[in-house]
């Protein structure tokens, strides 16, 4: 007995269902978020958000989408990000933050000195948040552990763009641009 695939008896629809699902299980195994080998991922912060002169600080995962806050967004958020006490990273290498997603106008400081300001002055429309960022930490600023750094990222928030902080990742640059 042998078997045969007549392809005009499957209903259209039913061809287009498998077609669609193949293309979908290929998009998400090629699409899958690949790690930064050697990189700290940071994943919590604390960040105070200031409200019309009101400020609370809170501990929260990252990323944290600040538009989600109750009540309404306004002003600054400021996140204060603990590094870990050890770490592979090379003492003497140069490091960074790699920020898949900051917005919509931001500030870095390292030890209360500030070290990279994107788009914090500009009027009108800016958005940092449509590519990655990557900051450098300046060498002499950078002490040993790496616990004894104290790493803030000041978020402004505009209307009608996407506001917050995505998961932090510290690395040394080499690894952080390949």
């Amino acid at each position: 007995m042998s078997f045969t695939l007549d392809l005009r008896r499957i209903p259209a629809w039913l061809l287009v269902g498998v077609v669609l699902v193949a293309v979908l299980v290929g998009l998400a195994f090629v699409s899958r978020p690949q790690g930064i080998e050697g990189a700290i991922y940071i994943q919590n912060a604390a960040v105070a958000l200031n409200n019309n002169a009101q400020s609370a600080t809170k501990n929260v995962a990252l990323p944290h989408i600040w538009d989600d806050e109750k009540p309404a967004w306004h002003g600054t958020a400021r996140y204060s990000l603990s590094l870990p006490p050890t770490s592979h990273l090379p003492p003497d290498a140069q490091l960074a933050l790699y920020l898949p997603r900051v917005g919509a106008r931001y500030r870095v400081w390292l030890g209360g000195q500030l070290i990279a300001s994107e788009q914090g002055e500009t009027p009108g429309y800016a958005d940092t948040s449509v590519v990655p960022q990557l900051v450098k930490l300046p060498p002499g600023l950078m002490r040993q552990p790496l616990a004894a750094n104290q790493l803030e990222i000041e978020v402004t928030g505009q209307m009608l763009r996407k506001s917050g902080l995505s998961q932090v990742i510290l690395g040394t640059v080499a690894a952080l641009q390949a």
